[in-house]
């Protein structure tokens, strides 16, 4: 074991193969299939699906540099929570092409389509750069390859902290097979694989110990996709999750199966709001209780609107957000909304708007005082 791992203890199990054994056996019978969401019936403002029960559970405050606080513990807490995370699966080699890698990274995600953008982050600075980090900086090439289950086992074998110029290729007994704008080898047994070049490349340093560097952050823009034939569409443009089968890592050694789904459409705010009465009174209410607690006033070219009743009967007169003061055709201010001359007004006549000038209501509202 490296002193790396050693320091983590990322394996609580001194036995790991019979902690193993005790478990049930790998279930072949799942398979993907939909579900409804936790709550079909929910309703905007309603909040969380649990009845408030998450509310009543008090949270703890953590600092990440607190004295004492190792970044070890920063890892564990971050990889234990912020899960399920993909993994890309980097395939690289050596500019020369004497040497290859092949290894799993969790710090991974996509992050733009035009052009295709993936990030990976490598532990550790440029300095004591990993072989895979080594070699994509030299030769500015590799393969993402997504992860299934048929070869999960396979992929974790090349985590191994193997010397460089070491194969991982022949530890995990996958076939590579042959690039067609890069020149490293993509993952013959990967549903799902991208051609990348690099992109650009940052590097991090410690905030607890200056000087030391800490991780680098690769972006990668893919160059070629490449998509098993029974996992894509006529279209080419939706891989099926019944078929990918994808892996994701979570906190420790653990890893997560994905098995089952749940549809839900995003929301149109046209439809579901400006044609909602009900809802666009929950939005004006948010706003008007979230503007800087602005209860008494706002201004208008040179006017103060001073509102002697509710201020939500406001709100509910010009929606913030959808309705806008045009100039000259001014909406008819509510009855209950009362105007004096702004102190600023150095003659008796109130300023005269200028033609077409858009205000929001809800920005050019001030506090009291």
């Amino acid at each position: 074991m490296s002193r790396a791992e050693k320091a983590i203890q990322r394996n609580p199990h001194p036995d790991f193969k019979k902690v193993e054994a005790s478990r049930a056996p790998w279930d072949k019978s799942l398979a993907w299939n939909m579900k409804q969401t936790p709550d079909p019936n929910w309703k905007y403002g309603q909040g969380g699906n649990d009845g408030g029960a998450s509310l009543k559970i008090p949270h703890i405050e953590i600092d990440p540099y607190e004295e004492g606080r190792a970044s070890v513990d920063n890892y564990k807490l971050l990889i234990s929570g912020i899960i399920p995370r993909p993994i890309g699966f980097i395939s690289t080699r050596s500019k020369d092409g004497s040497s290859t890698n092949l290894a799993p990274f969790s710090y991974f995600q996509v992050i733009n389509h035009d052009p295709p953008l993936f990030t990976v982050g490598y532990a550790g600075g440029f300095d004591h750069a990993k072989d895979s980090l080594r070699n994509l900086t030299e030769s500015e090439e590799c393969t993402i390859n997504i992860i299934s289950e048929h070869f999960i086992e396979a992929a974790n074998s090349t985590s191994i902290n193997a010397p460089y110029g070491t194969s991982e290729w022949s530890l995990s007994g996958l076939t590579p097979a042959e690039s067609k704008t890069v020149k490293a080898s993509r993952v013959k047994e990967a549903v799902f694989s991208i051609e990348g070049k690099l992109e650009s490349t940052k590097e991090f340093e410690s905030r607890v110990t200056p000087g030391k560097k800490t991780g680098v952050l690769v972006v990668i823009e893919g160059t070629r996709f490449w998509v098993r034939e029974d996992a894509i569409n006529e279209a080419r443009n939706l891989i099926d999750p019944a078929v990918l089968k994808p892996m994701s890592r979570l906190g420790g050694i653990t890893y997560g199966r994905t098995t089952e789904g749940m549809e839900i459409p995003r929301p149109d705010y046209a439809e579901s709001v400006e044609k909602n009465e009900e809802v666009k009174k929950l939005v004006m209410k948010y706003d008007y209780q979230n503007n800087e607690k602005l209860l008494s006033k706002f201004n208008i070219h040179g006017q103060i609107i001073k509102i002697y009743e509710d201020p939500l009967k406001l709100l509910l007169a010009y929606p913030p957000q959808t309705n806008y003061l045009s100039y000259p055709q001014v909406k008819p201010l509510p009855k209950e909304i009362q105007a004096t001359k702004h102190p600023s007004t150095q003659d008796d006549q109130p300023r005269t708007p200028k033609p077409n000038r858009k205000i929001s209501l809800i920005s050019s509202l001030k506090g009291k005082g």
